[in-house]
């Protein structure tokens, strides 16, 4: 992201996890995910992870994907506030 320097550990686990995070539907443009994000980087592959295995695991159970948890503000990421 743009707030992290193009050389940092955020913004290459950021590039390694984006696309698949983008793909089950994680929106990077929702401001409250951008400054939480901003704030963090302690445990941030962490929370990555976890929000991809989360989110394929609601699927693999046929459970909805709420928005929240879509722009994963809600679990993964308060975790490494």
């Amino acid at each position: 992201m743009w707030f992290w320097s193009a050389d940092s550990v955020e913004q290459e686990l950021f590039d390694l996890y984006a696309s698949a995070l983008r793909s089950l539907g994680v929106n990077f443009n929702d401001e409250q995910l951008q400054d939480t994000l901003e704030a963090a980087s302690y445990g941030l592959e962490d929370a990555f992870r976890s929000a991809i295995v989360y989110m394929l695991w609601l699927e693999e159970n046929l459970k909805p994907i709420y928005p929240t948890a879509k722009s994963m503000n809600s679990y993964q990421l308060s975790v490494i506030s």
